[in-house]
């Protein structure tokens, strides 16, 4: 049974992420700006970066979301620390970061109103 993660834990990955990508340098984006979870130069996306093997998973699921690689895979495609999240936290942290590709920059505060709001109805502490 997964143990869901404390809202402490959520804020700190949010903020971790969003930190990492305030260098547009490490954005994992291929050639036509499209987001892969890792890139030929090793760059990876905010996904991509919680994985234990992030080439294996973008040779399978290149330009598919989290929420399908999950669905298909379950939580072990993350290493060990980014284990039992809410899907919902992934795919917002992907959004995030599409948007960042994409030159859309959101605030580490527009990324937590995200994430309160996708927690709302939950019991975190």
């Amino acid at each position: 049974m997964m143990v869901e993660r404390s809202k402490e834990e959520i804020l700190n990955l949010i903020t971790e992420t969003v930190r990492y990508y305030a260098d547009h340098n490490k954005l994992g984006r291929g050639e036509g700006g499209n987001c892969k979870y890792i890139t030929e130069e090793g760059n990876m996306c905010a996904v991509g970066r919680c994985l234990v093997d992030p080439a294996t998973i973008e040779k399978a699921f290149h330009m598919h979301p989290i929420n399908l690689v999950l669905n298909k895979c379950g939580d072990s495609i993350f290493k060990e620390e980014y284990r039992s999240f809410k899907q919902s936290l992934w795919e917002a942290l992907q959004l995030h970061h599409d948007c960042r590709v994409r030159s859309v920059d959101l605030s580490e505060a527009d990324i937590v109103r995200i994430i309160n709001n996708l927690y709302s109805s939950n019991t975190c502490t």
